[in-house]
């Protein structure tokens, strides 16, 4: 996800266009028409001033809708009469596909600017079986020369494949020439959840899942979440993956329900400008028969960051001195890049010692937006935890986690070196078992060029022979089976390491920043895309209820629990 910049603007408004594959095989792949939904819906997402156009390519292209602006919602709803199902052709031309795709984007008015390109197959234009190994080698080429020229014009360009894609490090390597990133839709209910990731990883920057499941015939699940004074807009997507439509009640704090703003027969879209504060529910009902599947997501529009002012990462104590602690909690509008200081939160502090013992404090509001307090502890030199949670009445709207070293006297001017003895001089020109001054010359002149060739076979093969993660880590309730907040795709995290490393979780230095101050596991790939878990810390974490020691490893499976110091987690192989 992109960070805002620091400092309050005009809102940034975004020109969009969605590539979609029309071929014949998206007949069987999506025979629901499920793309069109999704694009339905993102066309909801949409503010004043954006833009949105959408191009089908199969044995050619066509322009659905294009590249225009909205003004209001009468020219959503415009846009959206438009995006009707195309009965598919044959082929796959996608070379046709990303020139209309460049073209429309072209006509954009908005500085940032991107598109979507959706395929299910591989590279087939017509005539393809006909085409020699040259002709067929070109054809890749051009189509690699355009993703380049969006990179050059720094627009992104954002493959996604829906189901199996027949050719992935096609795409990949489209995705890294146009500047984007690659995803991945199992299946086509899943299209609305990538789209909007995609999304909000260019305008929103938030991207939650509130639900994501199915429910048998009369089966109620509801599903809860706090609303802070400082919400700008609540979007709630609600998509139907299945044939069968379970029925969703959104209702605020006062138990009112809200009624749908936008949507199709696929979705239901809700956009709630200054949204009540406190706890909103949403109430899913299974259909009166068969298993009824829905997903449900949620684009809060402000989020509370915690700013870190007291103590430092390393500090003296004396003996019986307190532990000042103190923080800054301000509201942050994504999309205006709005700060506004939390001022009625009230914030406690766990600090754990390097022997496990335990200290609680609670930090008064000292500041606009600022919160102080000191806390008595038991000083020894070593490494201490602090827990800190901030809580508004509607609930937590923020926890981090961070770790200071202390120590017990100020640390001193290193000790000098002793002069060893020195080493008896040679007779010059003698040779040594060292090597001579040949040696010394092979070394000299050729040295960098085998370094050179051997750090160049590494990264090859660390880039394209090591395995791919695969699956989400999302977060989850303490108290509920349903998953919530969060969605880390650790596919597309890991693509972006050249070398294909582990992923780091922890704190904000790490591959996927969960609210932790540090670094607390790894994620380690294994052959056909399996995940391991691995802890970098002893006792924090945990799989399935069961704590790991440091440095002790276990196989994520579908559905598992994990428990990441205090911040739960669940892994799945798919979203939907």
């Amino acid at each position: 996800m992109s960070t805002p910049s620091a400092g309050a603007q005009d809102p940034q408004n975004i020109s969009v266009v969605l590539i979609i594959d029309n071929s014949g095989s998206m007949a069987r792949t999506d025979p629901a028409s499920l793309r069109y939904t999704a694009a339905s819906q993102l066309v909801d997402l949409l503010e004043e001033g954006d833009e949105i156009g959408v191009i089908l390519f199969s044995d050619d292209s066509t322009v659905l809708v294009s590249l225009r602006r909205v003004t209001d919602v009468a020219s959503k709803e415009a846009i959206k009469s438009e995006l009707t199902p195309v009965a598919p052709e044959t082929n796959t031309n996608m070379k046709a596909g990303l020139e209309a795709g460049l073209a429309e984007l072209d006509k954009g008015s908005n500085p940032i600017r991107f598109a979507i390109f959706l395929t299910d197959g591989e590279l087939h234009p017509p005539d393809w079986p006909n085409f020699s190994a040259e002709e067929q080698e070109a054809e890749r080429s051009a189509v690699f020369a355009l993703a380049d020229r969006f990179g050059e014009r720094k627009w992104r360009l954002f493959p996604i494949s829906l189901a199996s894609a027949v050719e992935p490090e096609f795409l990949q390597k489209l995705a890294e020439n146009g500047g984007g990133l690659y995803r991945e839709a199992p299946e086509p209910g899943e299209l609305t959840l990538v789209f909007q990731e995609v999304f909000a990883a260019i305008k929103l920057d938030v991207f939650e899942v509130l639900f994501s499941d199915c429910l048998d015939p009369g089966e109620q699940a509801s599903v809860t979440f706090p609303i802070h004074q400082f919400v700008t807009t609540l979007s709630l997507f609600v998509t139907y993956t299945s044939d069968l439509q379970p029925t969703v009640a959104v209702a605020g704090p006062d138990g009112e329900l809200v009624t749908p703003t936008g949507g199709d027969t696929r979705y239901d879209a809700f956009s709630i400008e200054g949204p009540a504060r406190g706890t909103w529910t949403v109430t899913i009902t299974g259909a009166g028969e068969g298993e009824s599947c829905v997903s449900i997501s949620s684009t809060p529009r402000t989020l509370v960051e915690v700013m870190w002012l007291r103590p430092p990462p390393s500090l003296s104590l004396a003996p019986g001195e307190p532990l000042e602690v103190a923080v800054r909690l301000t509201a942050v509008d994504p999309q205006l890049e709005d700060e506004r200081p939390v001022e009625d939160a009230a914030v406690t502090v766990t600090i754990v010692g390097p022997s496990g013992q335990q200290y609680e404090g609670v930090l008064e509001h000292s500041g606009p937006g600022e919160y102080a307090g000191t806390v008595a502890i038991d000083v020894m030199a070593g490494s201490y935890d602090i827990f800190l949670i901030a809580e508004t009445e509607e609930g937590v709207v923020a926890h981090r986690t961070f770790q200071v070293s202390v120590s017990l006297v100020p640390q001193g001017s290193p000790p000098s070196l002793t002069p060893g003895p020195s080493p008896k001089p040679e007779p010059a020109g003698a040779e040594t078992d060292r090597g001579g001054p040949s040696t010394l010359l092979m070394l000299v002149l050729f040295g960098p060029v085998l370094l050179v060739g051997l750090a160049g076979s590494f990264l090859a093969y660390a880039h394209f022979g090591r395995p791919t993660l695969r699956g989400w880590l999302m977060t989850r309730s303490r108290l509920e089976s349903v998953q919530v907040g969060r969605a880390y795709d650790l596919g597309a995290r890991h693509r972006r390491t050249w070398i294909r490393r582990s992923l780091t979780i922890g704190g904000p230095n790490d591959d996927i920043d969960v609210g932790l101050g540090r670094r607390v596991a790894r994620v380690v790939p294994r052959k056909g895309g399996d995940c391991v878990l691995q802890a970098v810390l002893e006792d924090v974490v945990t799989v399935d209820g069961q704590p790991l020691k440091k440095g002790q490893r276990r196989a994520l499976y579908h559905g598992c629990a994990i428990d990441l110091g205090g911040v739960p987690l669940v892994y799945r192989e798919r979203v939907g």
